[in-house]
């Protein structure tokens, strides 16, 4: 009668999200549907963890859960992957898989077994993600890799010419800093210097050295009519960087590039609720 369905990401979200129900509620019956966790199964298809539970005493003890001691309800965990495919074998309108001819059953365990490999890569991929950022964490590295959204902010944070600049920028202007790094997705900044052919952060790092006094003046260019006690974003830095390079380059009007996409920029607070 009482139900829900907590949808993670990563397959190991579920044994984190278990241990937290369990702290929370008294297990009544654990279910584990999820097939490679029993030795004796070698088939794939439907995975999911299935919980019946109920308030736990020191729930049960405040007035507003009173109410509620003999109700056992049922949660289940599985993931996205898992989920669709719930989705998808409920809806061909077989109740048992003897039902299905034998042919396509055998093209349906290959597509389940497929999708139990894709849930472990994206554990697998997360966890990369994370080693490597971990790996990125001093300046001597950050320089050594290539460029992307995350190496970008770990140069941003540990390059001393960056904080160089930000210095330099407020104390002109006489500005405060408020980071929106979201600028650098909004604009595609890395796009931008990969497309300008700088492929790797020393690469960057070498023309922002070298560039150091125009990337000042550009500064000045853009914050002269800032009032006093203004945010300046630093990210912005790097949007200045990518059209002193199109101007190197000797592209026309470089300015007229980045107003134009700056026109269609969302504010932060309507980033954030699109996150959200």
């Amino acid at each position: 009668i009482v139900a829900c369905r907590i949808i993670t990401l990563f397959e190991s979200d579920i044994d984190v999200i278990y241990k937290l129900i369990k702290q929370n509620f008294d297990i009544v019956e654990y279910n584990d549907k999820r097939k490679k966790n029993y030795d004796d199964r070698i088939d794939f298809g439907y995975n999911s963890l299935h919980l019946l539970v109920k308030y736990n005493e020191a729930r049960l003890n405040m007035i507003e859960y009173s109410d509620y001691r003999h109700i056992v309800f049922e949660i289940q965990i599985r993931t996205i992957l898992q989920h669709s495919w719930a989705e998808v074998e409920h809806g061909l309108g077989y109740k048992s898989q003897y039902e299905i001819p034998k042919d396509i059953r055998r093209r349906l365990t290959r597509l389940s077994a497929t999708l139990e490999i894709l849930d472990e890569e994206f554990v697998n991929i997360r966890d990369d993600i994370e080693e490597y950022n971990r790996g990125i964490d001093h300046i001597e590295k950050v320089l050594k890799t290539d460029l992307n959204y995350n190496s970008l902010m770990t140069y941003y944070h540990d390059s001393p010419i960056m904080s160089e600049l930000t210095q330099i920028i407020c104390e002109q202007f006489n500005v405060s800093i408020k980071e929106e790094p979201y600028i650098i997705s909004e604009l595609r900044v890395v796009k931008r210097f990969h497309n300008l052919g700088y492929m790797y952060v020393h690469e960057l790092d070498e023309f922002i050295i070298e560039n150091r006094d125009n990337i000042v003046n550009f500064a000045q260019s853009k914050l002269r009519f800032l009032e006093k006690n203004k945010y300046f974003n630093p990210y912005d830095i790097f949007v200045w960087v990518s059209l002193i390079m199109l101007l190197n380059q000797g592209v026309d009007d470089p300015e007229n590039i980045i107003s134009n996409e700056m026109f269609s920029i969302p504010n932060k607070n309507e980033v954030d609720k699109g996150i959200n």
